[in-house]
């Protein structure tokens, strides 16, 4: 796993902490070990893992996150070449039965909380380009539980956010609002 990966990794579960609305856990590789000589491990992958995190939203409905993050930002982003092939047939099952299921990706400038299950898309696509991508772009001061429930913890806005991204559970001028409020604080 690279430092990128890692460092999404700790990003998601930093926020899945704090944030009370979700609650998630990090899935561990299921690797069994061979040994370990002067720091170097030696094993294999015992089984397969269909996401990084798994977890549940206030109000008990299911969460899948898979983490992947990227260098470049080449014209498409290929779900197919990012994901192993049992992860998105398995990702678009659970999100068939109602959970939430979603890829988090970190590209050079932005994060972005895609649906498994985007509007408007072939299921499953396997190569979006990245101009698709952008209303799934988190804005800046929101975190991505954001696009799961309300502030309070109430509604769901997972169906909304599935359709229109960002823009289907925030106000232009919330937005607007937020990123103001976030430079404020830092002067």
């Amino acid at each position: 796993m690279s430092v990128r990966d890692q460092e999404l990794e700790r990003t998601i579960g930093a926020v899945a902490g704090y944030d009370k609305r979700i609650h998630l856990i990090k899935v561990p590789t299921p690797v069994q070990i061979f040994e370990v000589v002067r720091g170097e491990v030696r094993g294999r992958l015992q089984s397969k893992r269909a996401c990084d995190f798994i977890g549940w939203i206030k109000g008990g409905r299911a969460v899948y996150i898979e983490a992947k993050s990227t260098r470049s930002k080449a014209l498409k982003w290929r779900l197919d070449e990012r994901l192993r092939s049992y992860q998105l047939p398995w990702l678009h099952e659970a999100a068939a039965q109602g959970c939430i299921c979603a890829v988090y990706v970190r590209s050079p400038d932005s994060d972005y909380l895609v649906p498994v299950t985007i509007h408007g898309l072939p299921s499953p696509a396997l190569s979006i380009d990245w101009e698709i991508l952008e209303p799934y772009k988190l804005p800046p001061g929101r975190s991505f539980v954001d696009a799961l429930l309300d502030r309070a913890g109430v509604v769901s806005l997972w169906e909304d956010y599935i359709v229109n991204g960002w823009g289907g559970i925030i106000p232009a001028q919330s937005l607007h609002q937020s990123s103001e409020s976030q430079v404020q604080s830092v002067v």
